[in-house]
């Protein structure tokens, strides 16, 4: 009777760990590319990301189709820039079941810098007096790093040493990357910007 128990029990166990499956990969959605590179360094293989919007569309005046809502919907983080960026986001995430998809505003508190009467894009372009395209500056992008891994070790705790080791890799090859334009660039003897 002992032994039959022990197998019963066993068997259980085997039927449970079969049931759970292998931990499925985080799925991670992003509003522009930079922010896909950045979330793939920092996830590595517990996890992938993709981009949301189709190559070629335009961040600006996107709009989605019925497949699109149902990927944000089933995706387990969405990353986006913020700042006016995504002008359409906030009508869509309306739009979704309550507590889906779990976001990121990456460029928090990040997007400072005034913009001038005319920064290129046109009047009414709808980045609130702010410029969003902060992913242009090396250091802004390593921050926004550090966040893109505090917000997947709180979705995914087993993962969050990885996810901090990652990003402090990846935050100290930008670091690296902003000095050596830095260093490159100070010799010129013109600031003028085209």
């Amino acid at each position: 009777m002992r032994l039959f128990s022990r197998l019963v029990v066993a068997s259980w166990a085997v039927a449970a760990a079969l049931a759970a499956g292998p931990q499925a990969k985080l799925r991670i959605l992003t509003t522009v590319l930079p922010l896909r590179e950045f979330a793939s360094s920092v996830v590595g293989d517990r996890g992938e990301a993709d981009l949301l919007l189709p190559a070629g569309a335009g961040v600006h005046n996107w709009q989605p189709r019925p497949g699109d809502i149902v990927r944000l919907a089933d995706c387990d983080l969405l990353l986006f820039i913020g700042s006016g960026l995504e002008p359409w986001l906030p009508g869509l995430l309306r739009a979704m079941p309550p507590g889906r998809p779990r976001t990121l505003e990456t460029a928090a508190d990040l997007a400072t810098l005034e913009l001038g009467e005319d920064h290129g894009e046109g009047p009414g372009h709808g980045h609130e007096g702010l410029d969003p395209h902060v992913w242009l500056d090396f250091e802004l992008d390593a921050r926004m790093v550090v966040r893109i891994a505090d917000e997947l070790g709180r979705i995914d705790p087993a993962g969050k040493e990885i996810f901090a080791a990652n990003a402090d890799r990846l935050a100290d090859r930008l670091r690296a990357l902003d000095a050596k334009y830095r260093e490159g660039l100070a010799g010129c003897e013109r600031r003028d910007l085209v």
